[in-house]
């Protein structure tokens, strides 16, 4: 990835290194409907679900492409060299990744997946690729806050029933859920303690995707590198 091309389509603030690991995110600066393959043409080919609001784990056992896109809300590859794609718009997106291994995921987390247990799905099959949850990192993208996500009491009675942590109010005291809490919240029950979190509410920041905000299609790309070949 050149220096022109990340600053001028990706915005450096998303440009995330660590552990042989790149978080691109790809927002309105791109355009809404910008060519990833060719936008990452340089990376191995991008790794992509259909994402179905459950707890499905695609794993990825070979770094080729697939005509196939695998119904999923997460992606697990222990390969060394891949590129792994999830996509939001107000739903939390999740990266995880082992820093002694090249085993990483990337997570789609909405409340119907988060009540689903697609996170703790994720992290069993790191374990299974040979990831340890002493040694894993966790980076929670944004979503939409809780002062903007009114929920039923359905809804949030179901949330709340896995983590207090998501409990909330809109501002105008109608009931809500914080979900991004509720998956940092899951991830330390879990083990996992090394944990970032950008904190933005797509619904209140101009450059991020938000379906509550009124984009019908568009949506935050979060295009994720792993070179681990050192």
């Amino acid at each position: 990835m050149t220096d022109d091309v990340t600053a001028k389509i990706v915005r450096p603030w998303e440009v995330f290194a660590q552990d042989q690991r790149t978080i691109f995110c790809v927002d309105r600066t791109a355009g809404d409907d910008p060519d990833l393959d060719a936008l990452f043409a340089d990376l191995p080919p991008i790794q992509r679900m259909n994402q179905v609001h459950g707890c499905g784990v695609h794993e990825v056992s070979t770094p080729g492409t697939s005509t196939q896109i695998p119904d999923a809300d997460a992606i697990v590859s222990s390969q060394a060299h891949v590129t792994l794609l999830v996509r939001t718009a107000d739903c939390v997106p999740v990266v995880l990744w082992d820093r002694h291994s090249a085993v990483t995921a990337v997570v789609h987390a909405g409340w119907r997946g988060f009540v689903a247990g697609v996170i703790p799905a994720a992290v069993t099959a790191m374990i299974s690729a040979g990831a340890s949850v002493s040694s894993i990192s966790a980076w929670i993208g944004p979503s939409i806050c809780s002062q903007c996500y009114e929920v039923g009491l359905d809804v949030q009675s179901q949330i709340v029933a896995l983590s207090r942590a998501a409990l909330a109010q809109t501002t105008d005291g109608k009931p809500a859920a914080d979900v991004g809490a509720g998956v940092a919240d899951q991830l330390r029950v879990l083990g996992i303690t090394e944990i970032a979190h950008d904190m933005r509410c797509t619904k209140e920041t101009p450059s991020l995707y938000s379906a509550r905000g009124g984009d019908q299609v568009q949506r935050l790309q979060f295009v994720v590198s792993v070179d681990g070949r050192n």
